[in-house]
């Protein structure tokens, strides 16, 4: 965080601008804020590929929709946790949204490939 709020000063400095310390620290936050919500989406990812195999299916639609729903309120809870204190509400909240948002997308493939196996298995 400290080197990101100095690579930010560096480049006002070479900018020529005066540095604003509010922004640039606004800014930094932003950045980690990112960094964190990407690490958490990776840690996701793996953890849903390793409930969601193949040779699993078909899994119950609504024990999918739960586990789903599990994870979204997992995401939230560790965003609030993790960044609660540095960001505001409102920024919170829309990255809350967003990381909900890439969470269904990333289970809509895996809702149709249950759902065709449960037509196989049929």
């Amino acid at each position: 965080m400290f080197l990101n709020l100095a690579l930010e000063y560096v480049d006002q400095l070479n900018a020529g601008a005066t540095l604003n310390i509010l922004p640039s620290f606004e800014k930094v936050v932003q950045i980690e804020a990112k960094d964190f919500s990407e690490d958490l989406f990776e840690t996701i990812r793996l953890k849903i590929q390793g409930e969601c195999l193949p040779d699993v299916m078909p899994i119950d639609e609504l024990m999918l929709a739960e586990m789903r729903n599990d994870t979204i309120k997992f995401a939230n809870n560790s965003l609030s946790e993790k960044l609660g204190q540095i960001l505001d509400c409102r920024s919170l909240i829309e990255l809350s949204d967003e990381f909900e948002q890439r969470i269904k997308q990333y289970y809509k493939p895996i809702f149709k490939q249950n759902l065709e196996a449960s037509r196989f298995k049929c």
